[in-house]
C-alpha cells in the first residue's frame, strides 16, 4: 500500500491538542523582538525628554530631534514589518496577534513623528 491509498484508521486515538501545537511551525523570533525593542527605545526617549525637562534643560531641541529620528525610522520599521509579514505568510506562521502588535508599534511611531512635526510650541 502506498501513502496515497492508505485510509485513516477510524479506531486510532485522536491526537491531543498539545501534540498538534508541537507540529505547528514557529514564527521567527524577530517578529516579536523588533517591535519590542522599538517600543523600548520610544519609552526610553520619552523618559529622557521628561528627565531633561525636570532638570531644566533645553527640551525643544531633543523633542525635534526625536521627531526627526522617528520620521526616518518609521519607513524603515514599516519595511521590516512588511518583509517579516511576507516571510510569515510564506511559511504559514502568520498570527493575528503578531501582526496587530507590529501595527500598534508602527502607529505609535507615526503618531510621534506627526505629533512632533505639527507641534507649534515647546513640549514643556
Amino acid at each position: 500500500m502506498t501513502k496515497n491509498t492508505q485510509a485513516e484508521n477510524p479506531y486510532a486515538t485522536p491526537k491531543h491538542s498539545s501534540e498538534l501545537e508541537k507540529e505547528r511551525p514557529k514564527p521567527n523570533s524577530l517578529n516579536w523582538k523588533l517591535p519590542s525593542v522599538t517600543l523600548g527605545f520610544m519609552v526610553i526617549g520619552y523618559l529622557f525628554l521628561r528627565v531633561t525637562a525636570a532638570s531644566g534643560g533645553d527640551v525643544f531641541e531633543l523633542f525635534v530631534l526625536s521627531g526627526l529620528i522617528m520620521l526616518l525610522a518609521t519607513p524603515i520599521y514599516g519595511g521590516f514589518v512588511v518583509w517579516l509579514t511576507v516571510q510569515r505568510i510564506r511559511t504559514d506562521t502568520n498570527r493575528l496577534i503578531i501582526t496587530l502588535f507590529q501595527l500598534f508599534v508602527l502607529g505609535l511611531m507615526s503618531w510621534w513623528a506627526i505629533g512632533v512635526m505639527t507641534f507649534g510650541g515647546s513640549p514643556a
